[in-house]
């Protein structure tokens, strides 16, 4: 009974393994700094950094390689099957236990994959502070309907609390995290399409020029306001 559930450990962490390794690849490619990669119950996570300097298509490249790993396990998992190296059993667990695993990562909630493809859609259509509160605030709607709407295991409680305190924590730091995107803006510039707006702050995935006042102001102007200096 032991030998079974290490086989079903090494099955999911080799899972979470390989979908965060993926996402470390995809880091390396873009010239993303990895600061540390944490354990958790519900997973792996890599922390990265300066990605609000991607594009919009490299920003789902970087977020969206992990969820496609798991179309490769499931691929992987038929092969097995196909050659009678798993029994029809344990073929079935393990496709069920790659899509939870899925779906769970597509959740929109913060630091899951599905909060940062959410976020990279929002920063196409609202200026970054904006996107960045409204994605916060559906963040902890969709963890609590996650909480209670599934099913009541040890695993999903415990992954619900380290999910909300982590939420809570970034809350605080959220002032600090739009500094160091207004201050990394100021410091290295963009080469985007401009776009002329009345919001006095900045759309990511464009070089901006404000009205303000009969008069536009450059992004440069704009973030040196922002950032008072």
């Amino acid at each position: 009974m032991m030998l079974k559930a290490q086989r079903w450990v090494f099955f999911c962490y080799g899972v979470m393994f390989m979908h965060e390794f993926a996402h470390v690849l995809s880091a390396w490619y873009l010239k993303c700094p990895v600061e540390k990669v944490m354990i958790y119950p519900f997973g792996l996570y890599a922390e990265m950094k300066d990605t609000e300097s991607l594009s919009f298509l490299f920003r789902l490249f970087l977020y969206g390689s992990g969820p496609c790993v798991h179309l490769i396990v499931f691929i992987m998992i038929e092969v097995l099957k196909s050659f009678h190296l798993i029994s029809v059993v344990m073929h079935d667990y393990c496709i069920q236990l790659n899509l939870n695993y899925l779906l769970f990562n597509l959740l929109p909630v913060y630091p899951l994959d599905g909060y940062q493809i959410m976020l990279s859609f929002l920063y196409c259509f609202l200026p970054y502070r904006s996107a960045l509160i409204l994605s916060e605030m559906f963040s902890f709607v969709v963890l609590f309907l996650f909480m209670f709407y599934s099913p009541q295991t040890i695993v999903i409680f415990i992954s619900f609390l380290i999910l909300l305190s982590m939420n809570v924590i970034r809350c605080f730091r959220l002032t600090r995290e739009m500094h160091q995107f207004y201050l990394k803006r100021y410091l290295n510039g963009v080469n985007y399409q401009s776009k002329i707006h009345r919001f006095e702050d900045c759309f990511v995935y464009r070089n901006n020029l404000i009205i303000k006042e009969n008069e536009i102001l450059n992004e440069k102007m704009l973030l040196k306001k922002i950032l008072k200096l």
